[in-house]
């Protein structure tokens, strides 16, 4: 099973998660997993662990649309820590959502 920090194989070309988002993913998923009675965070773990099956199907357009997803799920995290994740999370959503 593939972990967030791999590098990712699609077709011929290699994928490497960007650092800053890595860290944004790390972070979210940290919190939610000390935090899993508050809202939807269990569905934020599941959908960040199902990014790298999402590259695999769809490229970065599949990031993109899982990152959408993380964000969905994330709405009880608070403070400056989430908003400099979610920030990250939301270039790369927007960035790649339309590729």
């Amino acid at each position: 099973m593939f972990t967030i920090g791999d590098v990712l194989q699609h077709k011929e070309a290699t994928f490497t998660m960007p650092p800053d988002l890595h860290g944004a993913l790390m972070h979210a998923r940290l919190y939610a997993r000390c935090n899993l009675s508050k809202g939807d965070l269990a569905y934020a773990i599941t959908y960040i662990d199902a990014i790298p099956l999402a590259f695999d199907e769809y490229g970065r357009k599949g990031i993109g649309v899982q990152l959408l997803y993380v964000l969905n799920n994330l709405g009880v995290w608070r403070g400056d820590e989430a908003r400099a994740a979610k920030l990250v999370m939301k270039k790369y959503a927007k960035e790649w959502g339309k590729t």
